[in-house]
C-alpha cells in the first residue's frame, strides 16, 4: 500500500481511529494518534496491536501536524469544533485529510490490483435509516447464501473487517 514509511496522525480513538490507525500501521505507516481524552478506553488495544504508534491525549493543535504527511479523522469528531484548525492547517499545508471509509475504498483498489482481491461491496448512505437498511440488506444477501459482513458506522469498522478478511484468507 502507498502508506509505507508515511507519517499518518489518527485523529480520534474511537472505533473508526482505531480501526485506521492499525490498518495503516498494517500498512507500514508510522502512526500518531491523538484524542481529546487521556486514556480513551481504547488505548490499551492501540498499544497492543501497535505498539510503536504514539498516543497524544489533550487538545487538538496544529502542533500535532509537525512532520506528518496525512491525516486520518475519525466520524465523531466534529470537522467545525474539533478539527477545525487541524483541518485548516493541514488543507494551508497541501496535507491530505480522509476517513476510514476513503482508507477502505483505497485498499480495495490496491488489493485488486496487487492480488486480484476484489470483494463485492454495497454501500449505503443518507440522513436517516441507514442502519435499518443496512441490517435488512446484510441478511438478504445472507439468505441468499452469500458469504456477507456487515460494516461501518453500525460497528465492526470496515477496516476491521476487511483485516479480518485479508488475515482469514491467508491462513
Amino acid at each position: 500500500m502507498q502508506y509505507d514509511g508515511k507519517h499518518v496522525l489518527v485523529a480520534g480513538l474511537g472505533e473508526s481511529g482505531l480501526a485506521m490507525a492499525l490498518w495503516l500501521v498494517r500498512c507500514g505507516a508510522r502512526v500518531r494518534v491523538a484524542d481529546t481524552r487521556a486514556a480513551p478506553e481504547r488505548l490499551p488495544q492501540l498499544q497492543a496491536g501497535a505498539p510503536d504508534a504514539a498516543f497524544i491525549g489533550g487538545e487538538f493543535t496544529v502542533a500535532l501536524l509537525d512532520g506528518i504527511d496525512l491525516v486520518a479523522v475519525s466520524p465523531g469528531l466534529s470537522p467545525l469544533r474539533d478539527l477545525a484548525a487541524i483541518t485548516a492547517a493541514a488543507q494551508q499545508d497541501g496535507i491530505a485529510v480522509v476517513g476510514e471509509i476513503e482508507l477502505f475504498a483505497q485498499a480495495l483498489t490496491d488489493l485488486r490490483t496487487s492480488r486480484g482481491y476484489a470483494p463485492k461491496v454495497i454501500a449505503i448512505t443518507g440522513t436517516n435509516g441507514k442502519t435499518t437498511v443496512t441490517r435488512l440488506t446484510g441478511l438478504l444477501c445472507e439468505k441468499t447464501g452469500l458469504r456477507t459482513q456487515v460494516a461501518g458506522n453500525i460497528s465492526p469498522a470496515a477496516l476491521d473487517m476487511l483485516r479480518a478478511a485479508l488475515d482469514a484468507s491467508a491462513a
